[in-house]
């Protein structure tokens, strides 16, 4: 009996966790480009409200999630597929949209068109935008 209980336990604790990674994909991405431009937590937290401030921080996590390369170039192909599933037929035209509307701007600032595209998918696709967890886990 306690060898069913134990085993329970693990499993429970394994799809947990399992969940609470797939709930959050972009954690290691978060930290490793606030590391990368030494912003706190705090600093962090606050892009969300005023995501203009952030636009290098941005770029960073952008690039990190493969939809944006490292010449500003965006990739709507690569944005749609990585949408959760459930979302991505209502995101796919809002995330086309955005790239066409910012695609034959000059990209002299990767930080500026990084902000400008994120800021077209906020105001356009806000659901998508929260599931992204750029400045902090989905549903936070």
């Amino acid at each position: 009996m306690k060898v069913l209980y134990h085993c329970s336990l693990l499993l429970f604790t394994a799809v947990t966790l399992i969940h609470a990674e797939n709930a959050d994909p972009h954690k290691p991405i978060r930290l490793k480009c606030r590391s990368d431009l030494t912003l706190t937590p705090e600093a962090l937290e606050a892009g969300a409200s005023h995501p203009e401030d952030f636009g290098c921080y941005v770029s960073c996590f952008l690039q990190n999630i493969d939809i944006m390369d490292d010449k500003g170039v965006f990739d709507p192909a690569i944005a749609t597929q990585s949408v959760a599933e459930e979302l991505r037929e209502e995101s796919k035209p809002e995330i086309y949209a955005c790239h066409e509307m910012r695609k034959n701007e000059p990209v002299d600032d990767l930080c500026k068109t990084a902000f400008g595209m994120i800021n077209c998918l906020k105001e356009r696709a806000p659901k998508l935008y929260e599931m992204l967890g750029i400045f902090r886990a989905p549903g936070n």
